[in-house]
């Protein structure tokens, strides 16, 4: 076998070995996680709670796109407000209710396990409040403009899905803080 050949079928080789090579460290470019996330709401004073789906292409190493659907709840104790008087009754509130839905995309930047996020989108807030006469009393719906700013962690699991438990504000008119864990299924 002559010089050429011998090294012609080691780039060959070569060639393939590097095509087909993936460090366990490398990233995998899609991501799907859902979880449950629990805060405060600073506006209504009330605790928050809810869950979402987000994806995340990750086509880098220290940076990536998601695109993430929540859904995020408000109850607020208003027994002692009082709402007016109907027939010479008193009326009361009972609880008042903030349901938000979003619908966002943001971006991530790494530094090893840790991660920064942001993400803007539009998102649909729908009020009402139970009264003590077992009537609504509806407090409006409308559209707002999404955010969230926040920090997380990464934990790897055995089968290369990821646990990450992040922190920070998120809202659209009502602002909160808080946090959520999310299971990440990595493809």
């Amino acid at each position: 076998m002559n010089l050429k050949n011998l090294v012609l079928i080691v780039l060959f080789f070569s060639r393939i070995w590097v095509a087909n090579a993936q460090t366990a460290s490398d990233p995998r470019k899609h991501n799907l996680s859902f979880g449950p996330m629990a805060g405060y709401n600073l506006d209504t004073k009330g605790l928050a709670y809810g869950g979402g789906l987000m994806y995340e292409y990750r086509p880098f190493q220290k940076f990536g796109f998601t695109a993430a659907l929540m859904y995020e709840r408000t109850r607020k104790d208003v027994s002692g407000d009082f709402w007016g008087d109907l027939n010479g009754v008193p009326i009361y509130g009972d609880v008042r209710v903030h349901q938000e839905y979003s619908l966002n995309v943001g971006a991530r930047y790494y530094m090893g396990g840790f991660y920064l996020a942001t993400a803007l989108g539009v998102g649909y807030d729908d009020y009402y409040t139970n009264l003590s006469d077992g009537s609504t009393s509806d407090g409006g719906h409308a559209y707002g403009l999404y955010k969230s700013l926040g920090a997380g962690y990464q934990i790897p699991l055995k089968n290369r899905d990821v646990i990450e438990a992040e922190a920070g504000f998120f809202g659209t008119r009502d602002m909160k803080i808080g946090g959520t864990v999310r299971y990440k299924i990595r493809k």
